[in-house]
Formats: C-alpha cells, structure tokens, sequence
C-alpha cells in the first residue's frame, strides 16, 4: 500500500513538472516568434521609410505582422539628420498572458 501511494506520488510530481517545462518551452516560442515578426516588421518599414520600397511604412509593418496571427501595437518612424529609423510594438498572447516586443531597425 505504501509503495502504492509512493509511485502515485511519484507519477504526480513528475507529470506537473512535464506541465510546466512545456508551458515555458511554449511561451518561449511564442515569444521568439513574436520577435522575429517585430525584426522583420521593422526592417522591411525602415526600408519603405529609407525610399528604398514603395509604400507607407506602418502599412507594410502591420501586414508582416498579422501574417504571424499577432497584432502591430505602435509603428513610429522617425527621420532626422542622423537618418531614418523605425520603431514597431507587436503583442501577441500566451494563453491568459500578454507578450510584448518591440524593435527598431533603420540607419538612424
């Protein structure tokens, strides 16, 4: 009976820590897939916003986001003497728990 109980305990603790590693190893994906829709986002407005592309810089950051199923929080492009650059915010989600990135990309 002893035994019993031992290796259900036993089972039980290790299942949850199989629970748990996989919902980390899942929010660590989610979160790398968010940063590189941020990354390309970015890279693809700056060039748009160099003149490099044609287009409207945030149009083209928000498609290449929303093609990853996250959403473009914020595009701000700032051109200045030191040059252009380009700043976008992704969230996404993790189940119940927001994810937030953001990246910048330009010659600024």
């Amino acid at each position: 009976m002893a035994g019993t109980v031992l290796a259900a305990a036993i089972l039980v603790v290790a299942g949850t820590g199989a629970i748990g590693m996989g919902m980390v190893a899942g929010a660590a994906g989610v979160s790398q897939t968010a940063s590189g829709a941020a990354d390309n986002a970015a890279l693809a407005a700056a060039d748009v916003a160099m003149g490099l592309v044609s287009g409207d810089p945030c149009a083209v950051a928000s498609r290449i986001v929303q093609a990853t199923g996250a959403r473009l929080a914020q595009c701000q492009v700032s051109d200045d003497s030191a040059g252009v650059a380009v700043t976008v915010v992704v969230d996404t989600r993790f189940g119940a728990f927001p994810v937030r990135v953001t990246a910048r990309a330009g010659n600024a």
